[in-house]
């Protein structure tokens, strides 16, 4: 079961050269909403975007020291 979408969560566009991920985070938990490498991974049997995942760990990085190696940038409302 997935978590649900609020106004309190944050959401990250995680942008590599080849892909993107939108991921939703609370404050201790991340919900990968969308990512251009899903088919790829459910093809080699993973079924949920795992916490190893680039996209997430880079996500982690950028949260705790404010820089990491991939584009970050938080949606808001105004982008939508």
């Amino acid at each position: 079961m997935g978590m649900i979408i609020t106004t309190t969560m944050r959401i990250y566009r995680v942008s590599s050269r080849n892909s993107f991920a939108i991921i939703a985070y609370d404050g201790s938990k991340y919900e990968v909403v969308y990512c251009t490498n899903m088919e790829k991974c459910r093809m080699a049997g993973i079924v949920n975007c795992p916490p190893f995942c680039e996209k997430i760990s880079e996500l982690k990085k950028f949260i705790r020291f404010g820089r990491c190696r991939l584009k970050v940038v938080e949606i808001t409302e105004q982008d939508f």
